[in-house]
C-alpha cells in the first residue's frame, strides 16, 4: 500500500513538471493578462489595440520565424515575403512585434511575415550583411539569377537589399510596411499576368 502511494506520488510529480515544460508559456500568458504599454501598442491577454484604436486579436501567431534560406524560397513561391531582422532581447524589436502580429493578421494569404533572430541564425545575418543596426527590415518579391529582388518604398525593384531596407522603430513604420507589401502584391501579381 505505501509503495502505491509513492508510486502516485512520483507519477502526480512528473505529470505536473511535464505540464510545466510544455504549457509554462501560456500559463505564464494567463496568469500574466494584464494591460501594458508598448511604444503606442496597448496589449491585455490575446488582443492588443494601437494607437488608431483598432484591436487585432492575437490567438494565431502568423508571424513566421526563419532559421533557414529554404524557408524564404518556400514562402516566395505564395506571394512577398516582408523580413525583419532583431533579436530578442532587443527593445525596438520587441516594439516592433504587435506591429508584425497585426500585419501578419491583415496579409494572411497575401504575403508571408517573418523575423529572423540575427543571435540564433548568425549564418543569415551575414547573408544578409546585418550590421548592430536593428530592427532591419526588408520585403523579397522573388528571385532572379540565384539572388533574392527587393523592393523599396518608392515600388522601385531593386537586387541590392541596402536599398530597399527600413532600419528602426519609427511612428510610422506600419505605415511604410503597407505600403511596401502592398506595391509588392502588385507587382508580385503583375509578373504573374506575364
Amino acid at each position: 500500500m505505501l509503495g502505491e502511494i509513492v508510486k502516485m506520488k512520483l507519477i502526480a510529480s512528473l505529470l505536473v513538471i511535464y505540464l510545466a515544460l510544455s504549457l509554462g508559456p501560456a500559463l505564464a500568458q494567463i496568469m500574466g493578462n494584464y494591460p501594458s504599454q508598448m511604444g503606442n501598442v496597448y496589449t491585455q491577454g490575446n488582443t492588443y489595440t494601437d494607437k488608431d484604436n483598432s484591436e487585432v486579436n492575437l490567438e494565431n501567431n502568423n508571424i513566421v520565424k526563419i532559421t533557414q534560406l529554404e524557408q524564404i524560397n518556400t514562402f516566395l513561391y505564395k506571394g512577398p515575403v516582408f523580413v525583419e531582422m532583431g533579436y530578442e532581447s532587443c527593445r525596438p524589436c520587441q516594439a516592433m512585434k504587435p506591429i508584425l502580429e497585426k500585419l501578419a493578421v491583415e496579409y494572411q494569404g497575401k504575403a508571408t511575415i517573418a523575423f529572423i533572430d540575427i543571435h540564433q541564425s548568425p549564418g543569415l545575418a551575414k547573408y544578409f550583411s546585418i550590421s548592430n543596426h536593428t530592427p532591419d527590415s526588408f520585403v523579397i518579391v522573388g528571385t532572379e539569377n540565384g539572388k533574392y529582388v527587393y523592393i523599396s518604398d518608392e515600388g522601385k525593384i531593386n537586387m541590392d537589399r541596402s536599398q530597399a531596407r527600413i532600419i528602426g522603430l519609427g511612428d510610422k513604420n506600419e505605415q511604410i510596411f503597407k505600403k511596401i507589401i502592398d506595391l509588392a502584391i502588385v507587382q508580385q501579381d503583375k509578373s504573374k499576368s506575364t
